[in-house]
């Protein structure tokens, strides 16, 4: 209250500036408002977390009053899902004025609250009366009544949404788990993270500054960001493969040493893997995680059938759910020669793919063929299938088998991965980002497993930067964390 603030009004904005985490230049640039008067409670900002009005009550010149703040009790967890709610500026008054906005008014800033804002937001109510020189109250003229914001309620589980950011939070990367039967969404992270009530309670300048110029970019949603798959693409590969009758499971290639090239016609261009195995199969194959044998199939199956087989599984298009997503690819425009197809085959190549959809891919394996259609708000209504009969009965067994092996054989690519008791099925996968194959660059490390004798969930994870430090076994190590809660 300007007038109150008396000759103690320097030190007064001092201390609530620091208690506020704002500058005391915020604090006269609210007391400066053209709507201010000397006798005006003048809001300055919302009491941190854990902070009690007791530090304020002997302030001259300072009041508190209880006033309704979102709360996010998952924080950090959920905040890229869930975003926030920021009051109106003058950039949004561009765009929401005309849908009778006014500046400082809530306004979803990011994440569901955004995606939901029209749902989530209600309308306010008002009176028009006629008062006397007395300020009596003397004509009703209009009357509006407030219309609450709808309730929604999420299909995310809690306590799966807090397990996975428990795990990941030390590293930069994204998951997805839905229910491979239902299609509910079970989990989104995003890692690193903010802290959603922090913002909406009115950050100051320089907790603004410091997320948006922390270089790990807190602020940037992962799990809506499309990445390169890598080897956790293979299951699709087979899937294709075994669907086109292209793919024998039971036909052993023979493959010689760790480098493999078509002919003259590539050049200096080869696809390599790790383990030397001849003659390979399938189950070998996906067991192994061997780029030759998929570039090989995927050079079988040829561009055109894969392609239009791809389509089956979704790419190219938005996944139809509330939350916005990108459709994942498998190239920018056609794959226009065999090196790029061999590529494509173990998920590298122009193929870019979100964790959610790369869990939808691997619904069909335990869902009798179909991909479920995704949700997160839930519904009374019976779910409803994305994608039909994706994979046939017996090929569904063929992939079970060979991405069992992947965790529980001792040399599977997963095996890290393994839990006495139950039966995981999974893939690996080690994704590079360079420019050539002489270039050095970064890795992703991906894992998607499920519980083979339960499979309610799937689990998709990527975590960035793995080169040099445990690759693949990054993410799966902390799946198998969250499948053992």
């Amino acid at each position: 209250i300007p007038e109150q603030l008396g000759d103690t009004a320097p030190q007064t904005k001092e201390t609530v500036a620091k208690l506020l985490n704002m500058t005391v230049e915020e604090i006269d640039q609210k007391l400066a408002a053209k709507w201010v008067k000397p006798n005006y409670l003048v809001p300055i900002g919302i009491l941190p977390e854990g902070a009690t009005q007791n530090t304020y009550i002997d302030l001259p010149g300072v009041a508190t009053k209880p006033v309704n703040v979102r709360s996010y009790p998952l924080g950090e967890a959920a905040a890229h899902l869930t975003g926030y709610i920021g009051k109106v500026n003058a950039e949004d008054l561009k765009t929401l004025q005309k849908k009778g906005y006014q500046a400082d008014d809530p306004v979803g800033k990011a994440g569901l609250e955004q995606v939901l804002e029209e749902q989530l937001r209600g309308k306010k109510g008002g009176r028009v009366f006629v008062e006397d020189a007395q300020g009596k109250e003397i004509k009703n003229l209009a009357k509006t009544e407030a219309v609450d914001g709808e309730n929604v309620t999420l299909t995310i589980d809690s306590a799966v949404q807090f397990e996975i950011y428990n795990e990941m939070k030390n590293e930069a990367g994204s998951s997805a788990a839905i229910n491979p039967k239902t299609g509910e969404t079970i989990a989104l992270v995003s890692t690193p993270a903010y802290n959603p009530n922090t913002l909406t309670r009115g950050a100051s300048k320089a907790q603004r500054d410091a997320v948006n110029n922390d270089p790990k970019k807190p602020m940037t949603n992962r799990f809506t960001q499309l990445s390169v798959p890598g080897s956790v693409f293979k299951p699709i590969t087979a899937a294709i493969g075994l669907e086109t009758k292209t793919i024998d499971p039971k036909e052993e290639l023979k493959i010689e040493g760790l480098k493999w090239t078509k002919d003259s016609s590539w050049g200096n261009y080869y696809v390599t893997r790790v383990k030397d195995a001849n003659p390979i199969d399938f189950d070998k194959a996906m067991k192994y995680s061997d780029n030759i044998y998929f570039a090989q199939e995927a050079l079988k199956i040829g561009k055109d059938k894969f392609m239009s087989e791809a389509k089956k599984f979704g790419f190219d298009e938005k996944l139809p759910i509330e939350y916005g997503f990108p459709a994942s690819k498998i190239a920018n425009d056609g794959i226009k020669n065999d090196i790029q197809m061999a590529d494509t085959g173990y998920g590298q190549g122009q193929v870019l793919m979100t964790p959610l959809h790369l869990a939808l891919t691997y619904a069909p394996i335990v869902n009798d063929g179909n991909i479920p259609s995704p949700y997160i708000i839930k519904t009374d209504k019976q779910p409803k299938v994305w994608k039909e009969n994706v994979i046939s009965k017996g090929n569904q067994d063929i992939l079970k088998t060979a991405m069992t092996k992947v965790i529980n054989d001792p040399d599977g690519t997963g095996k890290i991965a393994k839990i006495d008791g139950k039966t995981l099925a999974g893939k690996t996968g080690t994704a590079e980002l360079k420019v050539s194959k002489e270039a050095e660059g970064k890795e992703l490390g991906w894992f998607a497993a499920f519980d083979l004798n339960s499979p309610d969930m799937v689990i998709t994870m990527m975590i960035e930067d793995v080169k040099g430090r445990g690759g693949s076994n990054i993410p799966a190590e902390k799946v198998k964390h969250v499948f053992q809660k």
